[in-house]
């Protein structure tokens, strides 16, 4: 694989991952107005957390130039992170065991995550950016 091909399908992935992003942000902000039901939280997030699988298994497959394998690790590591964010989010929205104060919380540390997955993915998909306008 080219170096190019490689940063065309890192572009994909990037570009597949920020979709799935701002529909976090989205969710989230119609969890907290009360606006979703658990169940729909719930359901919402299994179809976030379904998709980055298929993702991260697509972009695993690819077999990056010897120069690009380091920026190829660092963006299964985004993905990782994106879906363990998103299975605590999913696991902690049906406890029913969970008081008011837990669940916000949880709430708190996941917004958390949130803010540095996405200055991560900022920064990785500007490099993207960069790299490939290249030539």
């Amino acid at each position: 694989m080219t170096r190019r091909q490689f940063l065309k399908k890192s572009k994909k992935a990037l570009k597949d991952t920020s979709h799935l992003l701002v529909m976090v942000i989205e969710i989230t902000g119609k969890e907290d107005k009360g606006k979703l039901s658990p169940g729909e939280v719930d359901e919402k997030w299994e179809i976030i957390r379904q998709e980055i699988e298929s993702i991260f298994a697509e972009y695993e497959k690819i077999k990056p130039p010897s120069n690009c394998i380091s920026f190829h690790r660092r963006i299964l590591n985004i993905l990782i992170s994106f879906q363990e964010m998103v299975s605590y989010k999913k696991d902690y929205v049906l406890r029913e065991d969970l008081n008011k104060e837990k669940i916000e919380k949880k709430r708190h540390k996941t917004s958390k995550q949130m803010e540095i997955l996405w200055s991560d993915f900022k920064t990785l998909n500007e490099e993207v950016n960069t790299l490939f306008s290249k030539k």
